[in-house]
């Protein structure tokens, strides 16, 4: 009789401490705060190259919004967070997901470039296109924009078909 009864109380000391644990978890809302009747999505957060100070991703309920979080990265100020091509906002903006998702950020280049050149000696009646060529094969320009946003000005005097020298880039 007496082992009977430490049979019951072990199982019904067991089941109380597994009720208890799952009741636990249910106020805590089980793996961070999800209610299995309410959908979520998961938006992670790609800072390509940069860093951030915030979690790189976070859980938010359907029809709910997160706060896009800040970025930094050296030589670039950040344009937005992306979804493939499509921007979505900017840091601080909010935004609502309707799907789990990976955003990317978009970063530009503001590294002033860095240039070396050599003087080149242009005489008075040589033709504008040798004066480019001459000009472009002693210019060497360094940076991490596409060739298509970089602009260089050349600036000679006014009088310099008139006077043999240098041209100064």
């Amino acid at each position: 009789m007496m082992k009977q009864w430490l049979k019951i109380c072990s199982a019904t000391v067991a089941a109380v401490l597994a009720c208890g644990l799952l009741a636990a978890c249910a106020e805590e809302g089980g793996d961070g705060g999800d209610d299995p009747a309410k959908t979520y999505y998961t938006v992670t957060y790609d800072a390509n190259g940069g860093t951030m100070s915030a979690d790189t991703s976070v859980k938010v309920e359907a029809g709910k919004s997160v706060t896009l979080p800040e970025a930094v990265k050296d030589d670039a100020d950040l344009t937005g967070w992306y979804n493939g091509t499509t921007l979505v906002g900017a840091a601080g903006d909010s935004y609502t997901p309707t799907a789990s998702v990976t955003l990317t950020a978009q970063w530009v280049d503001v590294q002033p470039p860095a240039f070396t050149y050599q003087q080149v000696q242009v005489l008075t009646r040589t033709p504008d296109d040798e004066v480019i060529d001459a000009v472009e094969k002693a210019l060497t320009i360094t940076d991490n924009e596409p060739v298509a946003q970089c602009t260089v000005t050349v600036t000679a005097p006014p009088d310099i078909a008139q006077v043999a020298g240098n041209v100064m880039v």
